[in-house]
């Protein structure tokens, strides 16, 4: 009996070792591709293209215009700022866009993009170890790296796109409704929504839990900050819903979200 004890304690601390390695391989990795992301991100100079669009649009929303009325062949096209080429999204993310987007320049820019970035990898750190705890620390700890060693990130801030960030959002949003803030869990939400693409089939967990107070906020949310475009920009909600409609064949283009599957069905969507 007391062998079988001994051999199971040394299978055990065997399994812990290898783990162990595995998850320091894993950090090992995640400590490559986010010193890349991130170098890119900051410093390369024709890397961030995705955040860029985002900097130019919100720029444009700034001086009043609607970003895409500032397309090519358009008389709204600021030259420091640039032709729009780009599209989609909707009037509240143009909102969102004053937190994540600050009327700054655009190496000032990357730089704060890069402080939101490590945050929310941090947040994403947290969240993972948690999910790892309750099995023992080994198993905290390789969930931790796992989480961190995701070969995306590097693309995700390669790109300078806000993957990452609303991920962190959408885990404080889970702590929220752990901590039953339903006010704060629909306002965190509708900032997660700058980007439906990735947020929004999250909006079937307040709907599942019958979090009124959060689907309320939330939609609260995204309302007022369309309105608040809509004065800015001077114009319409008919005029902006069509140049969304608009724009989504830019999306097909470049073969982004769901639309490819109304092409595919033989649907134009523009």
């Amino acid at each position: 009996m007391n062998l079988k004890r001994i051999f199971s304690k040394q299978e055990i601390f065997q399994q812990e070792r290898v783990l162990s390695l595995i998850s320091l391989l894993l950090l090992f990795i995640s400590l490559i591709y986010l010193s890349l992301g991130f170098y890119d991100l900051l410093i390369t100079e024709h890397r961030a293209f995705d955040l860029f669009s985002r900097w130019q649009e919100q720029q444009y929303i700034y001086r009043g215009i609607y970003p895409y009325d500032a397309m090519k062949g358009s008389p709204n096209i600021i030259p420091e700022i640039g032709v729009i080429d780009s599209g989609g999204y909707p009037p509240w993310a143009f909102f969102t866009g004053f937190f994540l987007l600050p009327p700054i320049s655009w190496q000032l820019t990357r730089l704060y993009h890069l402080f939101l970035n490590i945050v929310s990898i941090l947040i994403l750190g947290i969240f993972s170890y948690q999910i790892g705890l309750p099995y023992g620390k080994s198993r905290a700890f390789f969930s931790l790296a796992a989480a961190l060693a995701i070969s995306s990130h590097k693309s995700t801030l390669e790109m300078g796109n806000y993957g990452i960030i609303i991920n962190a959002l959408l885990i404080i949003m889970f702590w929220l409704i752990q901590k039953n803030k339903n006010i704060w869990t629909g306002l965190i939400f509708g900032i997660a929504m700058i980007k439906p693409t990735i947020s929004a089939l999250y909006f079937f967990i307040l709907v599942v839990q019958r979090r009124l107070k959060a689907i309320l906020a939330f939609f609260i949310y995204i309302i007022l900050g369309s309105i608040n475009i809509w004065i800015i920009t001077k114009l319409t909600p008919i005029y902006m819903l069509n140049k969304i409609l608009g724009q989504s064949k830019y999306f097909a283009d470049k073969g982004y979200s769901g639309i490819n599957a109304l092409t595919a069905l033989g649907l134009d969507p523009g």
